[in-house]
């Protein structure tokens, strides 16, 4: 099976013209959930490194691992390193006796005023910058705890779901036709060296090396798919996140920003093994599926039996499971060779697969 989806992954990127270098395929291409909710938990997710990715099996919450980060940065530099010590004790001693305390975000200006008053000058404007960035830190980090709690925000994203329907009803159609005689197994320059993670057998909950599985990937598979609409939909995260402080987090290891301790610490972070190293950029959605999947290999009728009996739980390569709107039929020809048969009723849209981005591209710091 792991031979038969590096096929498969070739020949969707080249249907949908999409780039070795960033695309993965996700299953099950079952239907979101109608709501903004259901959209925002498909975008709050962290991609494996995998040219698949299986949405099934439990993925790092975005949110969770960016506010772990951000939420203990300190900025740099600090106050003192930038006014000298002498006009940071008599400012530390200026702000003891105010009241009430000014917070930081009140501080830039105050101390201007004071230090020009104060003898100190030639500092002023240095360090009314340096509050203003302090300012900027603690402001960011005071918007990720508005999401934090019973009664935090929901993690929002840029874009509701009834903004995913227009920008595909606006969208074009798809095709693909997908050959296993014709299309190379060959995986080993895209972006995940070929790693496949999580793969499942014929249907969902099959294991890949089952031997119903072995023996449908053995034939010629065959792949007539349309989608009566096809979009990209980006994935830009809402009020909670801030790429200067991502940036901030990713672009040193020094203490500060780091914390003395902190953790997770950098390496935990974008480490090699560390969880903020792949993010979607965007989603591949579709809307409005027919698949017709053929396979040479011949089952006898008590393997017959048994596929149709598990049909329901969504068959390859889309693995969408049967609903209201999805359906998956399949029959055998008199030799037992399989046609599966996957629809999916428009106006209800689904995740194809989407982009992975490094979080140097993330940053913008490498070219996408």
């Amino acid at each position: 099976m792991t031979v038969l989806q590096n096929k498969f992954y070739n020949g969707l990127t080249a249907a949908l013209a999409a780039s070795p270098t960033s695309f993965q395929l996700s299953v099950p291409a079952a239907p979101l959930p109608a709501s903004d909710a259901g959209l925002w938990a498909c975008l709050d997710v962290l991609p494996p490194k995998s040219l698949t990715f299986n949405r099934a099996q439990p993925a790092s919450p975005y949110f969770a691992a960016y506010a772990a980060v951000v939420e203990q940065l300190e900025y740099a530099p600090s106050l003192v390193s930038v006014i000298g010590s002498a006009a940071d004790t008599a400012w530390q001693a200026y702000l003891a006796g105010l009241d009430p305390p000014p917070s930081v975000c009140q501080q830039g200006p105050i101390f201007r005023t004071w230090a020009e008053k104060n003898g100190y000058s030639g500092v002023a404007v240095a360090g009314a910058s340096n509050l203003a960035g302090t300012c900027l830190f603690e402001g960011q980090q005071q918007a990720v705890a508005r999401y934090q709690g019973p009664n935090g925000l929901a993690i929002d994203f840029v874009g509701g779901y009834a903004d995913l329907q227009a920008t595909l009803a606006a969208a074009g159609p798809a095709q693909l036709a997908f050959d296993s005689l014709r299309t190379s197994s060959d995986v080993s320059r895209t972006w995940a060296g070929g790693q496949q993670l999580g793969l499942q057998g014929l249907w969902t909950g099959l294991g890949p090396l089952d031997a119903l599985s072995a023996r449908f990937a053995a034939g010629r598979v065959q792949v007539t798919a349309t989608l009566t609409h096809y979009a990209a939909w980006l994935a830009t995260p809402g009020g909670w996140y801030s790429s200067s402080l991502l940036n901030a987090a990713y672009s040193s290891q020094s203490t500060p920003p780091w914390p003395v301790g902190a953790d997770p610490d950098w390496t935990d972070a974008f480490g090699p093994t560390g969880n903020l190293v792949w993010f979607l950029g965007s989603l591949a959605v579709g809307d409005g599926l027919h698949a017709v999947v053929t396979s040479t290999t011949s089952f006898t009728r008590t393997e017959q039996a048994t596929i149709r009996a598990h049909a329901a739980q969504g068959m390859w390569p889309f693995y969408a499971p049967s609903s209201a709107v999805v359906t998956n039929a399949v029959s055998f020809d008199a030799v037992g060779h399989l046609t599966i048969t996957t629809t999916s009723a428009a106006g209800n849209p689904f995740v194809l697969g989407g982009v992975v981005l490094g979080i140097a591209q993330y940053l913008g710091q490498a070219p996408g």
